[in-house]
């Protein structure tokens, strides 16, 4: 599976033969059908087991097999320029002259402030690998060497939860920290831990219902 695979391939399909492959739930399930994994005709079943992706048949040409799952979150980050950053509106591409973009991820939303013309909310569509540029789906205004500072916004956490999942778990951790043997810190903690799991069972159900919103796709042979 892809490097960013995180869980639960949902989708699966040949876009060689246009045709849905059916997704077992294990690698047993998947053996039990088909024990010797020796089928060579075109790919009709498939099952994941950890981070490998096995499946049958094995066709004798290349057959191009595109899936949707939940992929890793990015790490949040934030990047203050200096005079380093510059943006090109022609090619909605956002260069630093330090290669320090390299922390950012496709799809993901960014906020930029301390600029003159390009303040905003962007979603990042391309992200080399040698942290120079970024390439953004929004319109940007042309403007060098500025001290914008590049943020982040939580990743694959639904909005409407994320200040309530972030804040009680960061509550939690501080009276957590105090605890000790203080009776009042000790109520603190468990009552933000409560509020924190309960943040999370709302993140866990959304993710669930609405998974377009946290699919990625790959390509294999």
């Amino acid at each position: 599976m892809p490097s960013d695979y995180g869980r639960n391939l949902f989708f699966l399909a040949s876009s060689t033969n246009e045709i849905e492959i059916e997704l077992y739930d294990s690698y047993a399930e998947l053996l039990r059908i088909y024990p010797n994994l020796d089928d060579t005709n075109r790919v009709v079943a498939a099952a994941v087991r950890g981070k490998l992706l096995y499946y049958q048949g094995y066709p004798s040409t290349a057959e191009t097999l595109v899936g949707y799952y939940h992929r890793i979150p990015n790490d949040m980050t934030t990047l203050t320029g200096g005079t380093d950053i510059s943006f090109t509106g022609t090619t909605n591409v956002i260069t630093d002259a330090g290669s320090e973009l390299d922390d950012f991820g496709v799809g993901q939303v960014i906020d930029i402030s301390e600029t003159t013309n390009n303040n905003g909310s962007f979603t990042v569509v391309a992200a080399p690998s040698t942290g120079a540029t970024l390439t953004v789906a929004e319109d940007l205004t042309t403007e060098a060497n500025t001290s914008a500072v590049i943020k982040s916004r939580p990743d694959g956490i639904p909005e409407h939860v994320q200040e309530s999942l972030l804040e009680n778990f960061a509550a939690w951790q501080i009276f957590q920290r105090k605890v000790k043997n203080d009776v009042p810190m000790d109520i603190e903690a468990k009552r933000y831990h409560g509020l924190f799991l309960g943040a999370l069972l709302s993140m866990e159900a959304a993710i669930e219902s609405v998974p377009g919103s946290y699919q990625s796709a790959f390509s294999r042979y």
